[in-house]
């Protein structure tokens, strides 16, 4: 074996213990409860998808925005809604923190619908009026969360 076989071994046999390493911390990360404060962070998100989406289909809504510029920045906007409610439902909570954890899904669901309905229908005023909906009912759970 040449020195040039063993380097290419000695760096191979390194980088998969450092994707072993990885993979391991992740799926660590993810077999652990959310605390209250990954869920305030999460609502706070929720919170702020909402509100942009809300901004865009007023924005839209009053001609300030191109058809193209709203569908595509609503589009981008609902796909991390989404991640974010597939995210939840996936997730555990301790056991004090259940009760938020289902309604910070339920909420990321309902947004994630309403961004869709609001790219796809001929009033975003009356979707901005859902999502400002969304948005104050986001902000009172993130609320009872910091308590």
């Amino acid at each position: 074996m040449t020195k040039q076989d063993r380097h290419f071994w000695i760096e191979a046999t390194i980088l998969l213990l450092l994707l072993a390493s990885v993979v391991t911390a992740f799926a660590i990360s993810l077999s652990e409860p959310l605390n209250k404060d990954e869920l305030k962070v999460a609502a706070g998100d929720l919170r702020s998808f909402a509100a942009s989406g809300r901004l865009l289909a007023i924005q839209y809504s009053k001609g300030l925005t191109t058809e193209t510029f709203f569908r595509n920045q609503t589009e981008l906007i609902q796909e991390k809604a989404k991640a974010s409610a597939d995210s939840l439902r996936g997730s555990k909570a301790e056991p004090d923190m259940h009760a938020h954890l289902s309604k910070a899904a339920t909420l990321a669901q309902e947004i994630t619908n309403a961004l869709t309905e609001s790219e796809n229908t001929n009033d975003p005023a009356m979707e901005a009026a859902k999502l400002d909906s969304l948005t104050q009912q986001v902000s009172q759970e993130e609320d009872a969360l910091k308590q």
